[in-house]
């Protein structure tokens, strides 16, 4: 994720965690769209379809993310990524949350 940030000032990145899970902390500069009220037009008006997006949540065993990555392609993203390990990943890493 971090590369892909560096790489890209136009990357999206989207939190598809629950809202409790959003409050509890996310990544600075994140757009929170929960997965389960995600639609094509919702994710129109917060990322075009020819920018890159990275969708992400709670970690490896969080379905959310992957589901909104899945539906992203289906209604014709095509720069979409997904980073599996989430929030996990991203604090055992040392980086910050921002609440």
């Amino acid at each position: 994720l971090i590369d892909l940030v560096l790489g890209s000032n136009r990357l999206a990145i989207i939190d598809a965690c629950r809202n409790a899970d959003w409050l509890s902390g996310h990544i600075e500069g994140a757009i929170h769209m929960v997965n389960t009220d995600m639609t094509a037009p919702a994710l129109s008006k917060a990322v075009t379809r020819s920018k890159p997006v990275v969708f992400y949540c709670n970690g490896p065993r969080c379905y959310r993310s992957g589901d909104a990555a899945t539906k992203a392609i289906a209604w014709g993203w095509k720069r979409v990524y997904w980073f599996r390990g989430g929030v996990e990943e991203w604090t055992e890493k040392g980086y910050p949350l921002i609440r």
